[in-house]
């Protein structure tokens, strides 16, 4: 399980008005920065991949299948957003991807293991 400060939903259109690309992205918040950088990133490819807020917990939780594992990332915050540029690319400017913390490459404990092959 991974934990970052803000989830985001980000869709991606062209000038014209077309979905691009539907994408979540992973921010942790950078004291010495002061702003959110980009964690990671995940095409949006189910709905289970959408954060849904956990009311008893006060967190919001995306979970999904990453090639074999099973992904479960929690925040505090989440929003949702509808650009005309990719906000993951244009965080590679400042921040480069080389730099990034990336999500955990451990399974979510308890997965029964077939399902991790």
């Amino acid at each position: 399980m991974d934990r970052v400060d803000l989830i985001e939903v980000n869709h991606v259109y062209d000038k014209t008005g077309r979905p691009v690309l539907d994408q979540v992205i992973f921010y942790r918040w950078s004291h010495s920065d002061a702003r959110y950088q980009v964690v990671a990133w995940r095409l949006l490819r189910s709905p289970g991949q959408v954060p849904h807020r956990d009311w008893r917990k006060r967190v919001y939780v995306s979970q999904w299948f990453d090639a074999e594992l099973l992904r479960k990332v929690i925040a505090g915050q989440r929003r949702e957003t509808w650009t005309t540029y990719d906000p993951e690319m244009a965080e590679r400017a400042i921040y480069p991807i080389e730099y990034r913390r990336e999500l955990a490459t451990k399974p979510v404990w308890g997965v029964p293991e077939p399902l991790l092959r």
